[in-house]
């Protein structure tokens, strides 16, 4: 996929990221407040409930139609944030986020020109094997969650508690207000979730800072990768996750695209 293709992507992404991360109303409504602890922990159960299922799909489309706004729109977002990535998805999913747009309760969702072509399948890599719907939704439950669990830094400011926490201390616990600041911040928040989905994680950074943060297909060979370009890389190598992440952006900088560095490196592996 071309640049302009995975930005494409990124943007549509946004259209839900942009407002979430910051604690504010849907991007789909901008009425309803989404990514909160008590609509995450309602969808969470449902789909836990459902987890069995040999129709999982339609279990989901019906647990949503019975669900709080608030919930069953977070349900579409978490969908899209899902579905956005697989350059070629089951055309079922395309038909089940549909119907879930459709039973969200109150005023109909009108859709973004740009969120709908993205789950159509423009996204910048096709699905793997075993890459399921469920385990992208609980891995991205478990992002919304870990949102929910950061203090209100401006809030602690103005009763006076970051005197005893300091800046410092509490973005070292708490990095969620780096998200949309820091690729490298953002990239140890994904990597801290509750549930494990490395497919979805590695999508999320991507689609978040797709100029810094690899595509999942190179971060699952990073080492790798970085291994067979030390002769590009100068100073020391970092051992940990982020260390490595920086490592791979640096290649990628060099060689001048994801695309090129994937290529340099499957040329000398």
């Amino acid at each position: 996929m071309t640049s302009e293709g995975m930005a494409s992507i990124s943007d549509a992404a946004w259209l839900i990221l942009d407002y979430a991360l910051r604690g504010g109303p849907s991007g789909l409504d901008e009425d309803t407040v989404t990514w909160s602890k008590s609509a995450a922990a309602e969808l969470e159960r449902a789909v836990v409930a459902i987890s069995d299922s040999a129709d999982f799909g339609s279990e989901f489309v019906t647990a949503m139609a019975g669900s709080r706004r608030e919930v069953s729109l977070l349900a579409v977002e978490l969908t899209a944030l899902a579905l956005l990535p697989l350059e070629h998805p089951d055309p079922e999913l395309e038909a089940l986020f549909n119907r879930l747009t459709h039973v969200v309760a109150g005023p109909p969702l009108v859709m973004p020109p740009t969120l709908v072509r993205g789950i159509r399948g423009l996204g910048f890599r096709p699905a793997g094997r075993g890459d399921s719907l469920l385990g992208r939704l609980l891995y991205l439950i478990g992002y919304v969650n870990a949102c929910g669990s950061c203090p209100d830094y401006d809030a602690l400011v103005e009763r006076g508690d970051d005197e005893y926490l300091g800046h410092e201390d509490l973005h070292s616990r708490c990095p969620f207000d780096l998200i949309t600041e820091s690729p490298w911040a953002c990239a140890a928040f994904s990597g801290s979730v509750k549930y494990e989905n490395m497919g979805m994680q590695y999508d999320l950074d991507h689609m978040l800072w797709p100029d810094f943060l690899a595509p999942p297909h190179i971060r699952k060979s990073a080492k790798e990768i970085r291994n067979e370009l030390l002769d590009l890389l100068q100073g020391d190598l970092g051992v940990s996750a982020v260390a490595l992440q920086k490592d791979l952006y640096l290649a990628k900088q060099l060689m001048g695209s994801w695309a090129e560095l994937a290529v340099s490196a499957d040329d000398r592996l």
